[in-house]
């Protein structure tokens, strides 16, 4: 179970990042961009392991700029590959991805 849910995890991770270059302009050498990836890849795999995070701390939650382009495109690929795979990410790791 551990090697099926680490590779869809890895398999969605790569789907997400593929959508995220082709539709906006990410340097992947910014310490910014290889934190999302860190938290994508570990939200993926809470997701497909049916753990989420509990609960994300407000001042955190206050971070999320819902008009910044790329936390939008972010939240319709997440909407996107979700709904694409018939699976859920919790809200929290959803609000973690945001952030990054």
């Amino acid at each position: 179970q551990g090697d099926v849910s680490s590779s869809q995890a890895r398999r969605l991770a790569e789907e997400f990042i593929k959508e995220l270059e082709e539709s906006l302009a990410v340097d992947w050498e910014l310490e910014s961009s290889m934190m999302f990836v860190t938290h994508l890849s570990v939200a993926l795999d809470r997701m497909v392991k049916g753990t989420p995070i509990e609960d994300v701390p407000e001042a955190i939650k206050d971070q999320i700029d819902m008009e910044n382009p790329v936390c939008i495109r972010t939240a319709e690929i997440v909407k996107k590959i979700t709904t694409k795979e018939g699976i859920a990410l919790h809200d929290t790791d959803a609000e973690m991805l945001l952030i990054s």
